[in-house]
């Protein structure tokens, strides 16, 4: 590219993004000398409630199995080979399908809460089931609350039990947030001539969204009432992207059995801080399915039935306290560059990785007038992952 002389602005972004479990120390499971069995990873659960329940299959990794071009029960990937239904008590089965990312789809009907369910798992020749299980009927997320302190902003979900039949809970959640690139572009290069951008062209605000990582689990069993209050299910640091504009987050109550929140205890303080939940975990732990062709080989996973309530919460940037300064790392190098119209169009017709933004006033001071442009990762938002077309329950203010 020609060599240019370049009037550089640094954009108005910081260098840093503190992130909920930003860093985590990789974990390799150790199992016992002659245990080389795969370790079968059953993620999901029957929703009752709903007409679709869904599961994800792995294996997790043994030991040695770095290999390349090991088999698939060796290097921890996605099972996409299995058959895998949804038997009730009575007989009645739902048989699954494999969805476009990786997961198991089962269609049902809403599911009679007075009989039991069980999963059934065909890989190969190996066969699982579960234990048939009870239906648990989550009560209503009676308040999902939010407040700011030393850390950025607490969101708490609070709820109740009025029979005292629930006793154990568990949540999941996904935030989804409203976010703009540093720089606005007004004009397209196209045909070696700029253009007034149409609106929509523009590409300035993207939404993202992003699942729960974690493990969050409560019980009343030590309280009067079945009841829990202001428990803390994310936590949003301070200076981060989702505060950018608008954001949004959906909380899931899924309640248990007391063998349930066993396992997900264990579970939980396996993989506190050492990995991806559904990464490789010690083989130690058991949950209610087992393989019925193979009884030696072993399985984490923990099948339930619920119906599950779900409360939605949004927070604008303008309603914290003081005005939410973003940094994101992301955008921490992003320029904007002003050169003279015709150098511009030198630039954009000899690198297509540079987007126009539109005349530049200049200064007063150092930077004379002249025209704007920038990297297109500091211009389209959706370079950072996000997508132009905000989600269907999205709504503004």
């Amino acid at each position: 590219m020609k060599q240019l002389t370049k009037t550089v602005l640094l954009a108005g972004l910081g260098l840093l993004l503190l992130l909920p479990n930003a860093c985590r120390k990789p974990f390799d499971m150790a199992y016992e000398a002659g245990d080389n069995a795969p370790l079968l990873v059953v993620d999901g659960f029957i929703n009752a409630g709903q007409t679709e329940s869904y599961y994800r299959l792995s294996y997790a990794r043994s030991v040695g199995s770095n290999t390349p071009g090991g088999g698939q029960e060796e290097q921890g990937v996605i099972i996409t080979t299995a058959n895998v239904v949804i038997e009730s008590e009575s007989g009645t089965r739902y048989t699954a399908t494999l969805g476009s990312d990786g997961r198991y789809v089962i269609p049902h009907p809403v599911l009679d809460v007075n009989q039991r369910y069980r999963l059934g798992i065909q890989v190969g020749d190996a066969v699982y089931e579960s234990d048939f299980v009870p239906v648990k009927v989550s009560p209503e997320i009676s308040a999902l609350d939010w407040d700011e302190n030393d850390r950025g902003i607490g969101i708490y979900v609070s709820t109740e039990d009025p029979s005292g039949e629930t006793g154990y809970y568990r949540w999941e959640y996904e935030e989804t947030y409203r976010y703009h690139a540093p720089f606005l572009s007004e004009e397209v290069f196209e045909a070696g001539r700029l253009r007034e951008r149409r609106h929509d062209e523009l590409m300035y605000v993207c939404y993202a969204s992003e699942p729960s990582t974690t493990i969050l689990i409560a019980h009343s069993q030590d309280l009067s009432r079945d009841a829990i209050h202001g428990f803390q299910v994310a936590q949003i640091p301070t200076y981060s992207a989702k505060m950018t504009r608008r954001y949004s987050i959906l909380v899931r109550q899924i309640p248990m059995t007391a063998e349930s929140y066993a396992y997900w205890e264990q579970l939980r303080e396996s993989s506190e801080g050492l990995g991806d939940v559904f990464g490789p975990m010690p083989s130690e732990i058991r949950g209610n399915i087992r393989s019925v062709s193979h009884p030696e080989r072993k399985v984490i996973g923990m099948v339930e039935a619920a119906t599950v309530t779900e409360r939605r919460l949004y927070i604008d940037s303008y309603q914290t306290k003081e005005h939410w300064f973003v940094q994101d790392p992301y955008y921490s190098n992003c320029l904007l560059l002003v050169e003279p119209l015709n150098d511009v169009l030198i630039v954009l017709r000899n690198d297509p990785g540079y987007i126009p933004i539109g005349d530049y006033p200049g200064d007063g001071m150092d930077i004379p007038p002249g025209y704007s442009y920038a990297d297109q990762r500091c211009v389209d938002c959706r370079f950072r992952g996000g997508s132009l077309t905000p989600p269907e329950f999205w709504t503004e203010r």
